[in-house]
């Protein structure tokens, strides 16, 4: 055959017409920033993103695109743009829920009280008991969960309450060990199991002829008596006892010396009567005999004094002077300790500057010489003291815990209670008269607390200044609102709704407050949309809650 060649023509239009553009309107309501914003121009066929950032404490509501509602996002993307559009980002405060949180009086809840939480936040709360106690049991919203050290309400969208309270740690005992050395007893003797939380008294009894010369509690020295209680156990401890002969006389002496270096003057005050006893005052002049304890160098000086004189009935006095310096001494002050000892004299000792007992006596130097057993004088001079003696002193009531405290109102108040010592008889705290008028179902004011009275005497019949607390009852826990059914429903039109309502309980007094729950807002079942249908309840103390 025949080759023929074959032509072909390609045309390319190149056209200066640029392509098709489309707007983009972003625009936002409230505290945030929407990125870009204003009229955006996109050509056709490209993709465009928009960011939304909220301000701090504020979140994004939702995201409207050409008027149709998206959830919440942190951005938005068009893809392929062949049209016009708009977006629109609202920002809001989240919404805020209260937890109530409450324990008892055996140990602690943090963070306490009313605690406000943000909407779709979590919130723990930790729990610690207190010494020689356990978790006994933990409410949420009046039910009862799992006990553990912590709680976390999580997703929070709604009020809450949580309760904690303790117990005596279980199956928890200690052990006391007690001895007495010869010439006396104690009971129960040896080595003594006691459940914690728990009293345990010891009973100690001389032989006859004898008394108590040192009692030791977990080696230190305690007023003797014929018993002593351990309160509210919750450690080991030891009890130990030594007993003394008893004079022919219920006189007694007590040695006050004076220590620097090596030599150590003293003087022996006390009713007991000695060949070389000093009678003070002397007679004329009109002036208090002084007995001088002096630091000397190279001799020791010993002086006995009785009595100056019976101030009351029952009360008597010791003057004299003390001079750490010396005689002869350098011209310069020296410091010497001057020590006592009446842990086993009945009564108390107290030490008063000047020597005249009480008439124109300065300040207490000492006001317990019986707990404060040393006094470290320095000078160059004499420094003149009285000792002054008294029997048949009042006890004294110690209140434990604070004067004042609170309780929540239909919670149970326990009473902390108190101490009481008294020189002769020791600790009588088991003899307290206690008044508890206190009522937790009543709320009080700041001005009308109820008042817990402590009063004691002993066996003399000499009352202790009465002592009293505090005791303020407080409502701060909210209602709880439980809504009954479905919290979110979902309708189609023209369909029924039907209210169900919610019920409401003050979780402390556990009194229904449903007939109390007011209830606000409406649903249109005619008209697309979303509705919201809100309880509220107030208890007689004002707490509100709203659900």
């Amino acid at each position: 055959g025949t080759n023929s060649d074959k032509y072909f023509n390609i045309v390319h239009t190149i056209s200066d017409d640029p392509p098709d553009q489309f707007n983009i309107v972003a625009s936002k309501t409230g505290n945030g920033t929407i990125d870009p914003s204003g009229t955006i121009t996109i050509n056709s066929g490209d993709d465009k993103v928009f960011t939304f950032t909220p301000d701090s404490g504020y979140i994004i509501e939702n995201i409207i695109v050409d008027g149709v509602t998206k959830p919440a996002a942190s951005s938005y993307s068009f893809d392929n743009v062949s049209a016009n559009h708009s977006i629109h980002v609202n920002f809001k405060q989240p919404d805020a829920f209260t937890i109530a949180a409450t324990s008892d009086l055996n140990g602690t809840i943090s963070p306490s009280g009313n605690i406000s939480v943000n909407s779709g936040n979590d919130k723990t709360f930790t729990f610690t008991p207190n010494q020689g106690y356990e978790i006994k049991s933990v409410l949420i919203d009046g039910n009862s969960v799992e006990k553990t050290s912590s709680y976390t309400f999580d997703n929070v969208t709604a009020n809450h309450s949580i309760h904690v309270s303790f117990q005596l740690t279980t199956q928890s005992t200690y052990t006391i060990v007690a001895s007495a050395a010869q010439n006396g007893s104690i009971n129960p003797a040896g080595n003594v199991s006691v459940n914690q939380g728990s009293d345990k008294t010891f009973t100690i009894t001389p032989n006859s002829g004898y008394k108590i010369a040192n009692l030791l509690v977990d080696g230190a020295s305690v007023n003797p008596a014929d018993s002593f209680t351990f309160y509210n156990l919750d450690s080991d401890h030891v009890i130990a006892v030594t007993f003394t002969e008893i004079p022919e006389t219920d006189e007694w002496q007590a040695e006050i010396k004076l220590t620097r270096e090596s030599s150590s003057p003293f003087v022996v005050i006390g009713e007991k009567a000695t060949p070389s006893k000093i009678e003070s005052p002397p007679a004329p002049p009109e002036y208090d005999a002084l007995i001088r304890i002096f630091e000397y160098v190279d001799s020791k000086a010993t002086y006995y004094i009785e009595d100056i004189r019976q101030t009351g009935q029952t009360e008597y006095c010791w003057g004299f002077a003390v001079d750490p310096h010396g005689v002869p001494g350098p011209p310069y002050d020296l410091s010497a300790e001057m020590t006592w000892n009446f842990s086993g004299v009945p009564g108390a000792f107290r030490m008063e500057e000047g020597y005249t007992c009480g008439g124109d006596s300065g300040p207490i130097i000492v006001n317990d010489m019986k707990t404060e057993t040393s006094l470290t004088i320095t000078g160059r001079s004499e420094m003149y003291v009285s000792i002054i003696h008294t029997l048949g002193s009042k006890p004294v009531i110690s209140i434990n815990g604070n004067e004042e405290m609170s309780v929540e109102k239909c919670t149970q108040f326990i009473d902390p209670g108190a101490t009481a010592f008294d020189e002769t008889d020791g600790d009588i705290s088991y003899d307290i008269q206690i008044t508890n008028s206190v009522d937790t179902s009543v709320v009080t004011d700041d001005n009308t607390p109820y008042v817990v009275t402590y009063n004691v005497k002993n066996a003399l019949g000499i009352p202790a200044d009465t002592k009293t607390r505090k005791v303020f009852v407080e409502d701060t826990t909210p209602p709880v609102i439980t809504i009954i059914g479905d919290k979110v429903i979902e309708l189609t039109v023209d369909s029924e709704y039907i209210e169900q309502g919610a019920e409401a309980i003050d979780p402390n007094c556990e009194t229904n407050l449903t007939d109390e729950i007011e209830t606000s807002g409406s649903v249109d079942v005619n008209t697309p949309g979303t509705y919201t249908i809100t309880y509220s309840v107030e208890d007689d103390s004002g707490n509100a809650a709203t659900a």
